[in-house]
């Protein structure tokens, strides 16, 4: 077997063959042309998927989060998860490439319900949680009219590597 490509403890052969090496410390690095494509690539999959909306208990999202451990807002005029309808086409910036969903936005309208929001969970159509994040600098107090939440939900993907 003629080898032209070792990584990541897998060795392929011109002919088309491959073995297992042992494991070993490098990495694959996607080029700019391959982070882009593979999040224009996710962005229409998720298109008018995912939801976003906001919760209020005091919690830091971990990898085996659940729908269970997140409970939904419910403040004023608070108008539920929203729909992600729309992503830009990927672009770099840095080792990143990053794509921006259209803006959302919850108002308090001036009833008498208020909460304390600490974050955003986004929900697949099963109604399971994909991505969740705390605020920095949260929580934020929506209580009364006119105090509002707006964000643009971006997705990246990332090489970890170092540019000069």
């Amino acid at each position: 077997m003629s080898e032209f490509f070792a990584c990541c403890g897998i060795r392929l052969g011109g002919q088309g063959g491959w073995e297992q090496l042992p494991p070993t410390t490098c990495k694959i690095v996607f080029v700019e042309r391959g982070l882009t494509a593979a999040l224009n690539a996710l962005t229409p999959a998720v298109a008018g998927v995912w939801r976003v909306g906001l919760y209020k208990n005091d919690r830091t999202p971990r990898l085996a989060d659940t729908a269970a451990d997140y409970i939904s807002c419910n403040f004023s005029g608070y108008s539920g998860e929203q729909l992600l309808y729309y992503f830009s086409p990927a672009t770099m910036r840095g080792p990143r490439a990053y794509s921006q969903a259209l803006p959302v936005k919850w108002t308090h309208n001036g009833g008498t319900v208020g909460n304390e929001v600490y974050g955003l969970y986004v929900k697949d159509l099963s109604g399971a949680i994909v991505v969740a994040e705390r605020f920095c600098g949260g929580p934020f107090n929506l209580d009364r009219l006119g105090r509002f939440i707006r964000l643009t939900p971006e997705l990246e993907t990332l090489n970890e590597v170092e540019v000069s």
